[in-house]
């Protein structure tokens, strides 16, 4: 599993993207669904999609955005 970064002790991130490989063939919303069952209710997953082998959670991020000040 690959995340897109990680933050700083007491900052919150939102639309997190996590990559992780599988052989496994599920339709998108049962990943949705499934992952969210074993989560607690602070944390959620919004959508999973396929993606192409060259993608990487971290290194394909096309921007990164601080939303508060401290």
């Amino acid at each position: 599993m690959v995340t897109a970064g990680r933050t700083d002790t007491g900052v919150h991130a939102l639309h997190q993207v996590v990559l992780f490989d599988t052989e496994v063939a599920r339709p998108d919303s049962a990943w949705v669904r499934g992952v969210n069952a074993l989560l607690p209710e602070s944390v959620g997953v919004l959508w999973a999609r396929p993606v192409s082998d060259e993608f990487h959670a971290r290194f394909s991020a096309q921007s990164r955005v601080t939303l508060f000040a401290a």
